[in-house]
């Protein structure tokens, strides 16, 4: 799950494998799969590297518990 926030100032927790499209116009906009729309704060380029840092840390742990047998 990855932190965003609402104009309101809210937290959401957007699921990382559902997310369809994030589109600016101005707001930014993420469209999940099935449809629903949120409207946030962030820019599509911080949630993109907030993605990014969400699948890192995922792979990492990943590894660290192969490691450990």
């Amino acid at each position: 799950m990855v932190k965003v926030t609402r104009l309101n100032n809210t937290p959401l927790y957007i699921n990382y494998f559902q997310v369809e499209t994030i589109e600016a116009h101005p707001d930014t906009v993420i469209t999940l799969m099935n449809g629903t729309r949120y409207v946030i704060r962030e820019k599509p380029e911080e949630v993109i590297g907030a993605f990014r840092r969400f699948l890192a840390s995922s792979v990492a742990e990943g590894i660290r518990l192969s490691k450990e047998g």
